[in-house]
């Protein structure tokens, strides 16, 4: 896909209540859909962006469960800077005893910086991003987690290549590392399949290899749509997973609007100029 895939446009006012109903509920989970790694770009100045995952379904050996939802909010700064909270709730498919049924899983607030501007922005070159984060603690967790990233994106006429390397101590105590690229290729017709590759170490155990295939649909400017299948190996647990969902963007002011309205309150004035 080319590189101005975040430059989205639209009232998509339904989602936009349900997105900000989540935030406010459950937490939020991919950062760039239908990913775990990331890119070296951020949403535009002053605009939110929606990264939401309705319901995907999560298997691990015979155990499953449903994410319902996964969310991820960027909010775009000055100078190529993007905060974002992401996170998710996680929904098992037959109770156990003693545990809940829900939880939220992989809740993080992150800052993204630009550090080269490149391909990504139109400019000559690999484009260059780091992203620190915060990780919150999951049930039995007592602390905070933190970690840090660093994000190299290429694009071209054929596609778009991301590579990201990452560093963590996770609340749980531990440390982790992990390494990966996404491979984006142009769009025929609106549609851009895409793969990733990553590998994660928890703690010097036995790696965790995993692989996405997907398609990215982009019909017009308003948003963009994606499905995809993630195979992933974990020692001697064998983990699958179906995602599907949409990312759009709207202007601060048209989010206050919309939130202003769904809750009865008068819209803010704008300021004259």
């Amino acid at each position: 896909m080319s590189h101005d895939r975040r430059s989205l446009h639209g009232a998509w006012r339904p989602a936009l209540v349900a997105a900000w109903f989540v935030a406010l509920t459950a937490g939020v989970a991919q950062a760039y859909r239908p990913f775990d790694l990331t890119d070296a770009e951020v949403a535009k100045r002053h605009n939110f962006e929606f990264e939401l995952g309705p319901a995907e379904l999560l298997g691990v050996d015979a155990e499953h469960s449903v994410r319902a939802p996964a969310l991820t909010i960027n909010y775009g700064l000055a100078t190529g800077r993007e905060l974002t909270l992401e996170g998710a709730n996680l929904v098992a498919l037959k109770s156990t005893a003693g545990e809940p049924r829900a939880q939220l899983e992989g809740v993080a607030f992150a800052l993204k910086q630009v550090l080269r501007r490149g391909s990504l922005q139109e400019k000559s070159g690999p484009s260059v991003a780091m992203e620190d984060a915060v990780l919150f603690p999951e049930r039995g967790e007592k602390h905070l987690g933190a970690g840090a990233s660093l994000i190299l994106s290429s694009a071209s006429k054929s596609g778009t290549t991301h590579f990201n390397l990452a560093a963590e101590r996770l609340p749980e105590g531990v440390n982790a590392g992990s390494a990966g690229l996404i491979f984006e290729a142009s769009d025929h017709f609106g549609v851009a399949p895409a793969m990733e590759l990553k590998t994660e170490v928890v703690n010097g155990g036995l790696p965790e290899h995993s692989v996405i295939f997907g398609l990215i649909y982009v019909p017009g400017e308003q948003a963009e749509y994606d499905i995809a299948l993630r195979f992933a190996r974990s020692g001697d647990a064998k983990i699958f997973e179906v995602r599907a969902g949409l990312t759009f963007q709207l202007s601060a002011h048209t989010v206050i609007e919309e939130v202003s309205e769904a809750v009865g309150l008068p819209p803010p004035r704008r300021r004259r100029h």
